[in-house]
């Protein structure tokens, strides 16, 4: 068989041709046929050589970007835990200092306990630098409470109060409460257990009854067992000696009630019962964010209350004017002066400022 794999050729000797000759011939044409079987196998071989060489440096090249990733610019993360924290170096600062008077505050929420344990110190020195005065700090009863002993021993020391946070919008139905008295009890056994300078100097609330899906089928009643939550959470709040604090949306201005609690509007009732309150003013322009919390501050300021008005930074699907995410922290701080100046402007002694949440505002 040839190079090839395939027979040689049958080739027939004619009458009268010497064997000699006839051989010779038969001998030449199998020698060249051999040649171009090698020559065609060298030409696949190299052709193959040339593909695997090209496959290998693509591969290396792709393998090379992968490793450098894209360009990255400086920024302020914290870490989830068993992740290493970035360096306070990385620590992003606003274009100016926290928006503030009147010693009415200057907050933000913490939603994952964890990261006191992984990124304790980043935290604080963010919140310091920046000129915050209050954390609402989640509270997981897994997490072991020497962190938080920690924690809010080391915020204090900086003037930082540190609020226990918790919510569910299931808590205001009353056959479903085991969550929030779970909370109470843990709030009260801890800062039965703690020094003063690691004690929690609230609580703070985000229970929102329209995440119930009663709220658009049975209005009414949604709002009744929510009133009636808020009165169970302030006389809770009263029996530990702490003050209680709510978010409410913008619009429950423009919720009304009439029942057993007499009626009005849901954003003064609740104003009205809580120790202060937090509007969530979810609005990336100062003119919006006015607009939609000048009802709620003159409520506040009516009973002698403290109104916080916070604003988001986290992305929303919600609109393009929802948050600050895309517009960064130089513009919101700027359009909250503006909101700070004009009820200054008021009068308004009342008003402080939050910023949802932590780990979001981190990242910008």
């Amino acid at each position: 068989m040839g190079l090839s794999g395939e027979k040689p050729p049958m080739v027939a000797r004619l009458p009268g041709t010497p064997y000699m000759e006839f051989q010779e011939n038969y001998d030449n044409k199998l020698h060249i046929r051999r040649y171009f079987d090698m020559k065609k196998l060298i030409s696949v071989f190299i052709i193959i050589l040339l593909i695997l060489s090209i496959s290998s440096a693509m591969a290396f090249a792709a393998k090379k970007r992968q490793i450098a990733g894209p360009k990255k610019t400086q920024s302020y993360e914290i870490s989830e835990p068993e992740q290493t924290p970035v360096s306070q170096e990385e620590t992003k600062q606003p274009s100016q200092t926290a928006i503030s008077s009147n010693n009415t505050g200057f907050g933000t929420w913490l939603w994952n306990p964890w990261l006191i344990v992984s990124s304790k110190d980043e935290i604080l020195n963010y919140l310091r630098i920046n000129g915050y005065s209050e954390l609402y700090l989640q509270i997981d009863s897994t997490l072991d409470l020497r962190y938080y002993r920690d924690f809010v021993s080391s915020a204090t020391s900086y003037g930082i109060n540190v609020y226990a946070l918790s919510g569910d919008s299931v808590w205001i139905w009353q056959d479903k409460r085991e969550g929030f008295y779970n909370f109470i009890r843990w709030v009260e056994n801890y800062n039965l257990s703690v020094s003063e300078n690691e004690k929690f100097c609230g609580i703070h609330l985000d229970v929102e009854p329209y995440q119930n899906a009663e709220w658009n089928t049975a209005r009414d009643n949604v709002i009744l067992n929510y009133q009636n939550f808020v009165d169970e959470a302030v006389l809770q709040a009263a029996r530990l000696n702490l003050p209680v604090v709510f978010d409410i949306p913008f619009w429950f201005d423009e919720i009304y009630y009439s029942n057993n609690y007499g009626s009005g509007n849901l954003a003064q009732w609740v104003i009205s019962k809580t120790s202060w309150t937090n509007i969530m003013a979810y609005r990336d322009s100062s003119q919006e964010i006015i607009a939609i919390a000048e009802n709620e501050a003159g409520y506040a300021k009516n009973f002698g209350k403290r109104l916080v008005i916070s604003v988001e930074t986290q992305p929303s699907s919600e609109g393009e004017n929802v948050t600050f995410f895309e517009e960064g922290l130089a513009t919101m701080y700027s359009e909250l002066s503006n909101v700070k100046a004009y009820f200054d402007s008021k009068g308004y002694t009342n008003i402080g400022f939050a910023v949802h949440h932590l780990a979001s505002v981190m990242k910008m």
